[in-house]
């Protein structure tokens, strides 16, 4: 099974992941004291959102953890498959929502391995699908017609801006407040309910 291999590409994408969402979320994290500084974290958020899932993918196909900071070949990739990119996108971002329910009031001790099974349950074809919108990509060698690659661009901005209301708005209803934000469970970031 490899289960090296894996692992280390799971803690890869992990640090990739906070490396990229980890500066936004802190400057969303401001927003009580400067909310300008946290529109910007919030817009900064929502940029990094069309990209991780992707860039995760793209480390996992190359092997390399310089893959998790290529952002032109990621785009690249956009142009070849837009369609399917998006609907990666819808699935990651409509999937992580209902696990935030779990994070409103602290689990009895007896069922601490519930969120880990849900995570599992519901991150998991969110991989298969970067997975697969990454190989449909590769498929391909010429981009996309170009009112196709803007529909699904412009198709990813409801998603990313609904998905950082949500996240926004979690951190007043989650039980550790503030701190939640840094609980990106659909990235992997830091790992499923670190609190637990």
């Amino acid at each position: 099974m490899r289960l090296p291999h894996y692992f280390r590409l799971g803690l890869g994408g992990a640090i990739g992941a906070l490396v990229w969402l980890g500066p936004p979320i802190s400057l969303l994290v401001l927003w009580r004291m400067a909310p300008a500084i946290g529109l910007i974290g919030a817009a900064l958020f929502g940029w990094a959102l069309c990209y991780v899932p992707f860039l995760q993918a793209h480390f996992a196909a190359q092997n390399r953890f310089g893959a998790l900071f290529e952002v032109r070949a990621v785009r690249e990739r956009f142009r070849r498959a837009p369609l399917a990119f998006w609907l990666a996108l819808l699935l990651t971002l409509a999937l992580a929502v209902p696990l935030y329910l779990l994070k409103i009031e602290l689990l009895p001790r007896e069922l601490t391995w519930l969120p880990s099974l849900l995570f599992v349950v519901f991150m998991f074809p969110v991989r298969l699908a970067a997975g697969w919108a990454y190989s449909r990509s590769e498929r391909r060698a010429a981009p996309r017609s170009w009112p196709l690659r803007v529909l699904a661009r412009l198709g990813m901005l409801p998603l990313v801006f609904v998905y950082v209301l949500i996240v926004f708005f979690s951190q007043f209803t989650a039980w550790y407040g503030i701190w939640s934000l840094y609980e990106q469970h659909a990235f992997l970031l830091p790992a499923p309910f670190v609190g637990l």
